[in-house]
């Protein structure tokens, strides 16, 4: 750990003193083993910042350059045309800067020297080893799934929950870090975008954000930002969870909290493909048998996409969830919250209040049996 926090210490002497006064742009670029072609840039969809001049151009012995007007450093992407091959999305910044392509089955490696592009794909290496670490993991959890459960192996599967769970809040210390060295770094918002989940980590979410700079906080993604942190904290323990949209097995329009609660209500938010949903799913029929008719209920919301109504529908008879089931289609309203770890859950009062998320199953069936004896 020490070695990365004085990699960032490095990295913001050199990189915080770069100025993105300018507004205009100009790409010089060149495609390694194509001569022509039409080549195209395309900006990030939402971003409106981002306008070129032309966005394609002829390929001039595998040359070609783009020039356009840009308010902050943003992704774009390089498409041949008339071909599939294309790029993932990269940074380009106010300025010159200088573009090589590299093509290699059916992709087109774009390596830069702007700036932004260069931080990203720092932040990146240093991320690496971590989202490794987390895939082995995640394939041993799913190995597990695959066999026949034994109070040995749940105890395993635990315990690699854990584990990922804690490489997770070393990937969020370390770009806090980074954020705190780099706080004028677009490339530190990008990841914090990508990172930022409800998941308990508010407080370090809030750092992050905080430490950006202002010139940074004024800019659309930041702002997109704040306001999910804003919505995250509105789902905090001690308030009222919200208005949430969501769909009944027969996708009618409904919101939870028109619902109505009982003494003490679960919601849990899962989807079919999820096996650390799945594995809770007895725990959650005993406890639902158990406390039913002494005032407590259990509210299942499935995130599953547009196109796996079905399979939802499939899952819930396959799984004998027999308490009420709703659908957030394509996981919208979870998006809007930072709910994006599953399965999450919240305990609510009687009158909607969140008493705990994230709550384990067992501390919660000690709670129900001493908060509701008197049934």
């Amino acid at each position: 750990m020490k070695l990365c926090f004085f990699i960032v210490i490095t990295l913001s002497i050199n990189f915080n003193n770069f100025n993105f006064a300018q507004s205009s742009f100009e790409i010089d670029g060149s495609v390694n083993g194509v001569s022509s072609g039409i080549i195209q840039i395309l900006p990030y969809t939402w971003d409106t910042a981002f306008t070129v001049t032309e966005n394609e151009t002829a390929l001039n012995n595998g040359k070609f350059s783009f020039k356009g007007i840009i308010k902050y450093p943003t992704f774009a992407y390089l498409k041949l045309k008339d071909s599939i091959q294309d790029s993932k999305w990269f940074f380009i910044d106010p300025g010159k800067q200088l573009v090589s392509i590299n093509i290699s089955n059916g992709l087109l490696y774009v390596a830069s020297d702007a700036p932004s592009f260069l931080q990203d794909n720092l932040i990146s290496d240093q991320m690496s080893d971590f989202r490794l670490k987390e895939r082995a993991i995640t394939e041993k959890i799913d190995s597990i799934y695959a066999s026949t459960l034994t109070d040995i192996l749940v105890k395993n599967i635990e315990e690699l929950i854990l584990t990922r769970k804690h490489l997770e809040y070393q990937q969020d210390s370390f770009l806090l870090q980074w954020i705190k060295a780099n706080p004028g770094s677009y490339a530190g918002i990008s990841w914090l975008a990508t990172r930022l989940r409800h998941d308990g980590n508010d407080s370090l979410w809030d750092s992050a954000y905080n430490s950006l700079d202002n010139k940074i906080k004024s800019t659309p993604p930041a702002i997109n930002i704040s306001e999910k942190l804003r919505r995250s904290r509105s789902i905090s323990v001690g308030l009222k969870f919200p208005s949430f949209e969501v769909k009944d097995i027969y996708q009618n329009k409904d919101n939870l909290n028109h619902i109505k609660l009982s003494e003490y209500t679960l919601i849990d938010f899962w989807f079919s493909s999820c096996g650390s949903c799945i594995q809770q799913f007895p725990e959650l029929r005993n406890l639902y048998s158990k406390y039913k008719n002494k005032g407590f209920q259990i509210i299942s919301v499935s995130v599953e996409m547009r196109n796996q109504f079905m399979t939802w529908k499939q899952s819930i008879k396959k799984y004998k969830l027999i308490w009420p089931q709703y659908w957030d289609m394509s996981s919208t309203q979870c998006k809007n919250y930072v709910i994006n770890y599953f399965p999450t859950n919240f305990l609510l009062d009687g009158s909607g209040v969140i008493l705990a998320r994230n709550i384990d199953l067992l501390e919660l069936d000690n709670l129900l049996a001493i908060k509701l004896k008197h049934w």
